[in-house]
């Protein structure tokens, strides 16, 4: 199993027979910094499609002066967009925030291919507040796994669901951590 949490930055953990994959030095699992080229530019995954990305996006946009709802969400200021205010523009129909939303799940997308060529997995599972937009993330996503995958069998029978822990994701993750390393953490 593969799961990812998309909120300020993207976390993920792999779980191999109930354990978690840690690596030789602790630190495998860290799909949100896989390296991609999005707009000529080399950014990691996290980069890309994070709650924090969304913002980014969104504030660059807006400067070069895009039209949206999303800086009266602000309060009229740019400094102050956040993937939230993205999210609550796109839920209103606002195309700019749209446009971010469906940007940031396609990327992520992609980085579900890679996991699927690399691990081939049961099931993915994301979660954190992005997922909060529901299909305007999702569609995109699961396009581009359809559209990417090497093999229709990499994804034919792997869902690709949302995370049923909620803010809690982290606190089950450590527990994960420490089952695999067979102690305490301190």
């Amino acid at each position: 199993m593969k799961s990812t949490s998309i909120s300020t930055g993207i976390g993920s953990g792999i779980l191999d027979n109930g354990r978690l994959v840690v690596g030789t030095d602790g630190l495998a699992g860290e799909a949100g910094h896989m390296i991609m080229v999005v707009d000529g530019e080399v950014m990691d995954l996290e980069q890309a499609a994070s709650g924090t990305g969304i913002a980014r996006y969104a504030r660059q946009r807006l400067l070069e002066g895009a039209a949206s709802d999303i800086l009266n969400r602000a309060g009229g200021s740019i400094e102050v967009v956040t993937a939230q205010t993205v999210g609550e523009a796109a839920a209103a129909g606002d195309a700019l925030a749209i446009e971010l939303i469906e940007r940031a799940g396609f990327m992520i997308g992609l980085g579900i291919v890679s996991l699927l060529h690399i691990f081939n997995p049961q099931i993915i599972v994301v979660g954190g507040s992005v997922t909060k937009t529901g299909d305007l993330l999702f569609k995109p996503m699961r396009q581009a796994v359809e559209k990417y995958v090497l093999d229709p069998d990499y994804c034919t029978n792997v869902p690709i669901v949302t995370a049923a822990l909620g803010d809690d994701v982290a606190l089950v993750g450590a527990a994960a951590l420490v089952r695999t390393r067979g102690g305490t953490m301190l």
